[in-house]
């Protein structure tokens, strides 16, 4: 996706562009289905989206966006109105989707890659334990999203298929739904002390019981 780099943020091992709101808004329609994915190079396998109503996931399968549709209304649905951010990522690039403030119906959007870097600078790749450690029923479930929750009765419906097994392990719950990340990181001028100033989202997973 081409745009224009940003200065602002100089990141080690990583490559920030600006979009301009014309390409947030084709992404965004990308997205909906209301454009020919044919017309944007693909170069993502998963969404995360949050919203005023709670989390979206969606994988791209098939040449088009999969999202849980069916699983309305214990999920968002994809309505700019609400939207706080959307990401669309995947090993080589994420894209970040937001409005602008105080415009509702202006989006704005950044790339990140990676890029080459100096030894001792390079990303720091770590996962995240996403929400998650049994299977609440729905009749959708198995049909490449499954509804997940825990104890506390936090909830969403992840885009890829789960059965009991995966949480458990010999008796022992497990967590097993994972997101695999880049923490890429940011020298202080003045100090050249190094901070994580960036996570990029790479992919969705299941770890083996």
């Amino acid at each position: 996706m081409s745009g224009v780099s940003s200065p602002a943020l100089d990141l080690h091992g990583a490559n920030i562009t600006a979009l301009s709101a014309e390409q947030a808004l084709a992404l965004w329609n990308w997205v909906s289905g209301a454009d020919d994915p044919s017309a944007t190079v693909v170069r993502f396998n998963w969404l995360y989206g949050t919203f005023d109503d709670g989390v979206l996931w969606g994988r791209f399968d098939s040449g088009e966006w999969r999202l849980p549709t069916a699983f309305e209304p214990l999920v968002p649905s994809l309505r700019m109105e609400t939207l706080w951010e959307l990401r669309l990522f995947g090993p080589d690039e994420e894209i970040i989707l937001w409005k602008e403030e105080g415009l509702d119906d202006s989006l704005r959007g950044r790339s990140l890659t990676s890029a080459a870097t100096t030894p001792g600078l390079a990303p720091l790749p770590s996962q995240l334990i996403l929400t998650g450690d049994r299977i609440r029923p729905h009749t959708e479930n198995g049909n490449g999203f499954t509804l997940v929750t825990d104890a506390t009765g936090a909830r969403q419906v992840v885009p890829i298929d789960c059965t009991d097994d995966d949480f458990l392990n010999d008796d022992v719950v497990l967590w097993p739904l994972r997101v695999d990340v880049l923490h890429h990181l940011r020298s202080e001028p003045n100090t050249g002390q190094l901070h994580i100033a960036a996570t990029r989202l790479l992919g969705l997973r299941k770890d083996a019981p």
